[in-house]
């Protein structure tokens, strides 16, 4: 639940008890609400299912029901999508996976243990996320054509050997569960290219990681890692690498050899600083260094000229360097959070449509950039702006027609 519907629910909870019910009272009062609303719910989506000619139907949406069991849907016969998420099966019936036409499964977010599965050669993505699994399904390796296979959320420790013989299969999720990640591990995975392994508590990676050359999108984030092995720059293939909330100190010289990356994050890490060596990742296009200790960029950053998006709030930068108005095709630059009290004119980055500056100590309006060409969205709150009495006329005219213009700046 989101904090705004927390609040929400907090004001309700005062404001009912405030005419002499107890909150246990009104928590009751409120579920019971919301369980009629999802009963009616159901009901109208069950009767427009079947109002429904099944010659016509191509996908099946029964998300968000609190479904114990499902209805019959055998004659349903050329559906392509099954959605059955956030319900509360325990099984599901094999002749769903009969359907040669049918090619996505979402069973997502309900109460599987088991997964008992016939042979199928259409399907090729299912979500078995947030259930209770405690291993891979056997039955998986039925689904000949399987391409993506999301697991994530569920209680599983081991890859298991059939998953490296599934030839198409190139895509796994396996965020937040807990698994163990070894050599051997990492042998059943060499066919994959996008692999996800977040919230694992991953403290250290196999020394066989270079077996994994298919990889072209590697998400560790939300993992103990601090280090990376030597042969981690063999995965030449590598295009986005996440390392989001680890406890690197400093960025690995193994991750500068990787030259086919487009995406870097190093989020919520312990860095202090940006090595000159990575001006060797040419094709870089997004890099994210927020939440760091870092205080200056190296000059060598600019040999990035594929750079679209540069995230670096939550820093320690008092200034930002001239060189960066060198960046050509930058077009998102969000510094914000920062001590910075002054700007370099940043108004002749021509692919430059937002950034980010709220929260520095800027005492001066950035008129030139607020004029810029091709601007769309500027954030300036908390900021300790001077003005004398005709800046302030100046800027509110100016605000006025950047509003007419669309040009949305927060304040």
């Amino acid at each position: 639940m989101k904090l705004r519907n927390y609040l929400s629910l907090a004001i309700v909870l005062v404001a009912l008890t405030s005419y002499g019910q107890s909150f246990t009272e009104v928590r009751d009062s409120l579920n019971a609400e919301r369980n009629r609303r999802i009963t009616n719910n159901r009901k109208l989506v069950l009767d427009k299912l079947k109002q429904t000619k099944p010659d016509s139907c191509f996908i099946i949406n029964l998300n968000n029901l609190n479904l114990s069991s499902l209805p019959d849907v055998s004659t349903y016969s050329i559906i392509e999508t099954l959605r059955l998420s956030n319900n509360s099966l325990s099984k599901i019936p094999k002749y769903l996976f009969l359907n040669e036409r049918l090619k996505t499964v979402d069973l997502s977010s309900n109460k599987i243990k088991r997964l008992r599965l016939p042979k199928n050669k259409s399907v090729h993505t299912i979500d078995l996320s947030k259930n209770k699994f405690n291993r891979f399904p056997r039955s998986i390796k039925k689904l000949k054509n399987l391409s993506v296979l999301i697991l994530s959320n569920n209680r599983i420790k081991k890859i298991p050997r059939f998953i490296g013989k599934i030839e198409g299969l190139h895509e796994i999720k396996l965020n937040d569960c807990q698994l163990k990640l070894n050599k051997t591990q990492v042998r059943r995975l060499k066919n994959i290219k996008q692999l996800q392994l977040a919230k694992n508590n991953i403290g250290s990676l196999p020394e066989n990681i270079a077996l994994l050359q298919n990889l072209q999108n590697l998400n560790l984030a939300e993992n103990q890692l601090s280090e990376l092995p030597a042969d981690f720059s063999e995965l030449k293939n590598l295009e986005h690498l996440i390392f989001y909330k680890n406890e690197f100190t400093q960025i690995p010289q193994v991750v500068f050899q990787l030259k086919k990356l487009k995406e870097l994050d190093f989020y919520y890490n312990n860095l202090s600083e940006i090595p000159k060596e990575i001006a060797s990742l040419e094709n870089l296009e997004l890099l994210f260094i927020s939440y760091n200790q870092i205080s200056k960029l190296p000059e060598s950053l600019l040999n990035l000229q594929k750079l679209r998006a540069l995230f670096m709030h939550h820093n320690q930068f008092i200034f930002l360097p001239e060189w960066i108005t060198g960046f050509k095709h930058l077009e998102i630059l969000d510094i914000g959070f920062n001590n910075l009290r002054s700007l370099p004119d940043l108004s002749g980055m021509e692919s430059l449509y937002e950034i980010d500056l709220q929260e520095n100590n800027l005492e001066t309006i950035p008129f030139s950039l607020l004029n810029k060409n091709g601007l769309q969205k500027i954030f300036l709150t908390g900021n300790p702006f001077i003005l004398d009495t005709d800046e302030i006329d100046e800027f509110q005219k100016l605000l006025d027609e950047l509003a007419k213009k669309q040009v949305r700046v927060f304040f």
